[in-house]
Formats: structure tokens, sequence, C-alpha cells
């Protein structure tokens, strides 16, 4: 039998277990206990793994199969790349930490799988917001830029 435990609480039994919604510093770890009377030892323990992860969410956004910003921290050379299951017009903007606008591209209609590269190569180090617009629907990510 197994068991699940996440911070030393049972959470699960079963041969696999999904650990949704990760908070920064969680401790997982599995109890495997025989069903026979032979095995020695009849209990044992996994390692323990703790979780380092900074967890930031995409929203649903229908036809939107994958998002992602690459490399981040980058030295002003960056790409977004998406998955679009459905046609959708779509839009980026490059603000920084004091709300000026440093990049702003043509809104444009995508499908399929797309890169956009994006040369911040001109600006400061620092901390920079990328604004993405799918069909009016707006979310936003960090960029760290540092040369």
């Amino acid at each position: 039998m197994y068991e699940w435990y996440v911070n030393n609480i049972l959470v699960d039994t079963g041969t696999t277990y999904t650990y949704n919604n990760v908070i920064e510093g969680s401790q997982v770890y599995a109890k495997l206990t025989a069903d026979t009377l032979c095995a020695n030892p009849q209990t044992v323990n996994s390692s323990i793994v703790t979780s380092h992860c900074i967890v930031t969410a995409v929203p649903n956004i229908d036809g939107l199969e994958e998002f992602i910003i690459s490399p981040n921290p980058n030295n002003g050379s960056m790409e977004v790349k998406l998955k679009l299951n459905q046609q959708k017009r779509i839009r980026f903007s490059i603000t920084d930490a004091m709300g000026r606008q440093v990049y702003v591209s043509e809104s444009k209609l995508m499908m399929g799988s797309n890169t956009k590269q994006i040369d911040l190569g001109r600006f400061s180090n620092g901390l920079y917001y990328l604004q993405t617009t799918i069909n009016g629907k707006v979310f936003v990510r960090k960029i760290v830029l540092k040369k």
C-alpha cells in the first residue's frame, strides 16, 4: 500500500500522486507498506522531496495550449513561444518598472506553433513586464533583463 504525505500530513493513497497548487518549501514523501508479513522491513519511506519553485499562471484562454518565455532572465534577446489550436489575434507589449512602454508589437492573427523574437538589448538591466493580449484577454509576466 502507498501513502502520500505533504508536510507530514497524509493526503492520498495509491501508486501515484499528483501534487497540484504547489507551495514553495513543501515537503513530499511516500510510505510503502508491504501486505505480506515476510517483507523486511515491512514499511519503507521514500526520500523527502522539497519544492523549490515559484508557480506563475497563464489564464485559461480558449485555444491556448502553450506559452513559454525563454530565456528568463535574458541578456537582451528573448523569445515568446505559443501554441494555439484556434486562430487568435495576438499583441505583445513590454513596460519597464516605471510603467513606460518600451516595446509594442503589431496585433497579428496567429494559429499553431509560433515564436516571437524580442530584442531588449538597448535597454538597461532590470525588471520588465510582458503584457500579452490574446483576443482581448490580457495577462502579464515578469521579465528580467541581465546583461
